[in-house]
């Protein structure tokens, strides 16, 4: 079970924002995970808006949240409650085995190129600025995110199935909700 936490929101609508930490803090297993977030985004939105029509304000990705980072998968739903939209996104994470294994090289290669402007250092001073307080507050020294650009390279189909199977496995999964837990 995952730290839960519930939230009084003003609105009728429910809303679960949840946060899956990385177990390792390495450029390799940060590359591999950015690469998961970046596949995973579209077909989050794809499942649970497009298929599911659970709600709105979707969103998965690569986040730091608190120093911690890793993936953050948030959803508000005028249909579902939190404990039944916490079970979506974690059936969802369940079918995702599948579709990364059916990934060829070509998407791979997609996926880290698309990610590297925002792990660049030749930003604008503000945005730089950013990238260095982030590395600051999640313990990382300066040169990690040029480490994570040159394991981006190195990427492989098998990376993601790993960092798949971390994300799967992972223990401290954090939760920020509208409502309880399901007591099942």
């Amino acid at each position: 079970m995952p730290d839960w936490q519930q939230a009084v929101q003003p609105d009728t609508y429910a809303a679960l924002l949840l946060v899956c930490a990385m177990p390792a803090g390495d450029a390799c297993a940060e590359a591999a995970w950015r690469v998961l977030g970046q596949v995973l985004q579209g077909r989050f939105y794809q499942r649970l808006r497009g298929e599911l029509q659970l709600g709105y304000a979707l969103f998965a990705g690569f986040r730091q949240v608190e120093g911690c980072r890793g993936l953050l998968f948030a959803l508000q739903s005028p249909v579902c409650e939190a404990a039944g939209i916490f079970d979506h996104i974690r059936s969802f994470l369940g079918e995702q085995r599948q579709l990364l294994a059916a990934l060829d090289d070509a998407a791979v290669s997609r996926c880290r190129e698309a990610l590297q402007p925002a792990l660049s250092p030749a930003k604008a001073n503000v945005a730089r600025a950013e990238q260095l307080w982030q590395l600051y507050l999640a313990g990382l020294p300066e040169v990690h995110l040029q480490r994570v650009l040159r394991a981006l390279t190195a990427l492989t189909q098998n990376d993601l199935l790993q960092a798949h199977e971390q994300l799967l496995s992972a223990s401290d999964w954090r939760v920020l909700a509208s409502g309880a837990p399901s007591l099942a």
